[in-house]
């Protein structure tokens, strides 16, 4: 993963989704970040792995670098799954900073038995293409992404069935090809009660800035329907 996996990150909220999922389920979870982890005292040394804990357990974080090579050559061989995260505008111009999931695969190439799992909230290069004052750049990403959703040695999580498919017919994939190594899982968070910022009675007015991407959009219905329900539980119209 890119980052610390904290819980006022949007970036990271998946991931800790995930991770939790999989601790319930008993598995052991660790993760591999490129940032480096926070000073225990001012000045002092950076710990270079934490525990992280989350509803089900903890797991354990573990700060590299930014090309990962102090980690990649131990996974091979060392778990039963390995999950990686493809990130914002991430090309091979920059050497120390390339794209996640093909450093990760040339580490499994020598055991090539390991799944190998790349969870992405976007299709970025279209993304970057919108955004970004260099137009250059998503055209670097492009292909790097491309590259990823042809290949069979991946099995891609798209956080919508919009995304998935605008990737496989990018990849040229026919529907069935996809089928093989694509899927989509809802970027959708069910909290037990409404944050308390949120209020408990009475009409409120909200806006939203962003696009009307389909896990945004299901995100905003969500919420809507939460308040809605928690209103008329309080007897509020």
């Amino acid at each position: 993963h890119e980052m610390l996996p904290r819980d006022d990150q949007g970036g990271s909220i998946r991931l800790r989704a995930l991770a939790d999922g999989l601790l319930a389920n008993g598995y052991a979870v660790d993760v591999f970040v490129r940032e480096p982890l926070p000073r225990l005292t001012p000045g002092g040394e950076r710990p270079t792995r934490a525990a992280v804990d989350l509803t089900y357990g903890a797991m354990r974080v573990f700060s590299d670098e930014p090309s990962l090579r102090g980690y990649l050559p131990v996974l091979g061989g060392a778990y039963d799954v390995l999950i990686s995260s493809l990130w914002f505008w991430r090309d091979f111009a920059v050497s120390e900073v390339q794209p996640i999931p093909p450093l990760v695969q040339r580490a499994l190439n020598a055991d090539g038995r390991i799944p190998h799992i790349v969870v992405t909230d976007d299709i970025h290069y279209e993304r970057c293409r919108s955004t970004e004052a260099d137009k250059s750049l998503w055209r670097r990403v492009r292909p790097v992404e491309r590259d990823i959703w042809a290949s069979a040695e991946y099995t891609k999580v798209f956080v919508s069935e919009q995304d998935m498919r605008r990737a496989a017919a990018e990849a040229g994939l026919a529907p069935a090809q996809a089928a093989r190594t694509m899927t989509f899982l809802p970027y959708m968070l069910r909290p037990e009660r409404l944050p308390r910022s949120l209020p408990r009675s009475g009409a409120s007015n909200v806006v939203f800035f962003g696009s009307a991407h389909p896990a945004n959009v299901q995100a905003l219905e969500a919420l809507v329907s939460m308040a809605n329900a928690n209103a008329q539980a309080g007897g509020a119209s």
